[in-house]
Formats: C-alpha cells, structure tokens, sequence
C-alpha cells in the first residue's frame, strides 16, 4: 500500500536512489501495475 511505498522509497533514498527508484516501483506494483 501507500505506507509501504513510502517506507521503502525513504528508507531506500537515504542510502541509494537508484535502489529507492526499484524499491518504490516494486511497491507500487503490488497495488496496480505499472504500464511503462
């Protein structure tokens, strides 16, 4: 959900965005995919 975006996106952005961009978008697939 929303908690759990956030929590990873920043936990992940204080140590590496680029793994904060992966953790978010693995989040965010669990509610609704991802059309690119």
């Amino acid at each position: 959900g929303v908690a759990a975006f956030t929590e990873a996106y920043e936990g992940g952005a204080r140590l590496d965005p680029e793994e904060a961009g992966r953790r978010a978008r693995t989040a965010l697939e669990g509610v609704r995919p991802i059309r690119g």
